[in-house]
């Protein structure tokens, strides 16, 4: 599990491929599941796939993730 680290009032912009089209905005501090694939890089950004609270599953900039530790 990860939470979405913004902390301004904020979201991040799940998308659909790396660096893709944007398919939802998921507010900061929301708890999202991380997916088994591995991460891509893309003009320096290291992108991950999860699924947010909702289920919609697409790609998020790792940056803007906080992995919490397995239980």
């Amino acid at each position: 599990l990860a939470i979405i680290n913004i902390t301004d009032g904020g979201s991040a912009r799940l998308r659909a491929v790396p660096g893709g089209y944007i398919i939802s905005a998921i507010p900061g501090g929301a708890t999202v599941q991380l997916l088994k694939k591995p991460s891509r890089e893309l003009d320096g950004i290291t992108w991950v796939q999860i699924r947010d609270e909702n289920g919609v599953v697409g790609w998020v900039a790792s940056d803007l993730l906080l992995i919490l530790p397995s239980p």
